[in-house]
């Protein structure tokens, strides 16, 4: 007479749950209740004195809308506004233009191919704190030192100076971030089947061709999914500014994204500031949320490859 086996737990499906719990748990944790959270509280009002909180309506929003537009500090939210449009502006010209090209010239295995890679790499390997007190330091020593040997009007400072803090910063903010992009666009040139290019020299394609005829079509999904996602950094990115000021950021330099930091750091204690500052959050995602869909689908039409 045969025997009939019990069965056991499945060990592949314990592994498996065992192996996505805990991304699971940190996504509804820090994403799902952080957001709903977020949603609820733009919507009541808390008393600083009793704590007890109530359904506000849309009153967080009417005062973030005075303050923005109707206030005395309209002014300074234009320029926070002007600078995060600059530095999305750079950061795409900088990414489509230079780190696209070097990326190719990587991919072709050109001279020096090798340290380059290292050097680009090098940022992602040394500390963030550390790179920006050597930053910190070239800038307002050895670049000053050589500025005012070549004979042109004397500076003495550049982190400091009104008119020279935002482009100092925002110099910082691309050339870190320059390396990151490259690897990025040549990580997705390597997937490229060789037999496609080698068959484009056999026919005598230039290097110029090569790029804009099968290269870029073959990595423009790649590339729009950068585009897309930098969206998002002009209401969300600080620009790197609380690591280099912390809370005392020039008037001249801030973003959006370091306001909303910064709004959320000072008032981290105070109840009775979170529900504006979620209204202002939740202003920023209505605003960016549908131009990254019409952007994306804008340029998703023109895939080559589609």
């Amino acid at each position: 007479m045969a025997t009939i086996k019990k069965k056991g737990i499945d060990k592949k499906l314990l592994f498996y749950i065992m192996l996505i719990s805990l991304p699971l748990l940190q996504y509804a944790i820090f994403y799902i209740y952080v957001n709903i959270n977020s949603f609820v509280l733009a919507f009541t009002s808390t008393d600083a004195l009793t704590g007890v909180t109530t359904f506000a309506g849309f009153d967080n929003f009417i005062e973030v809308f005075r303050r923005f537009f109707a206030s005395e500090d309209s002014y300074q939210f234009g320029i926070m506004f002007k600078n995060s449009l600059t530095v999305y502006g750079a950061s795409l010209v900088l990414h489509l233009a230079f780190s696209l090209l070097f990326g190719f010239y990587l991919y072709k295995k050109g001279l020096g191919h090798g340290i380059f890679k290292f050097i680009l790499f090098l940022p992602n390997i040394i500390p963030g704190i550390a790179l920006l007190s050597i930053y910190k330091y070239a800038v307002e020593t050895a670049v000053i030192d050589v500025y005012n040997m070549l004979g042109f009007e004397p500076i003495y400072t550049l982190l400091n100076g009104k008119d020279t803090v935002f482009g100092t910063v925002l110099f910082h903010n691309l050339f870190f971030g320059y390396g990151t992009q490259v690897m990025m666009y040549l990580g997705a040139m390597n997937k490229i089947n060789p037999s496609i290019s080698e068959a484009a020299q056999l026919d005598g394609a230039s290097y110029l061709r090569e790029f804009w005829s099968i290269v870029l079509p073959c990595i423009y999904s790649t590339v729009i999914t950068l585009v897309v996602v930098g969206l998002t950094g002009i209401f969300a990115s600080d620009m790197g500014l609380y690591s280099m000021f912390a809370m005392n950021a020039p008037a001249e330099t801030r973003t959006l994204g370091y306001y909303l930091q910064r709004e959320t750091l000072f008032y981290s204690t105070d109840k009775s500031h979170w529900p504006r500052i979620a209204a202002v959050g939740l202003c920023f995602t209505l605003v960016v949320a549908p131009l990254t869909i019409v952007v994306k689908r804008f340029l998703e039409k023109r895939d080559p490859m589609a």
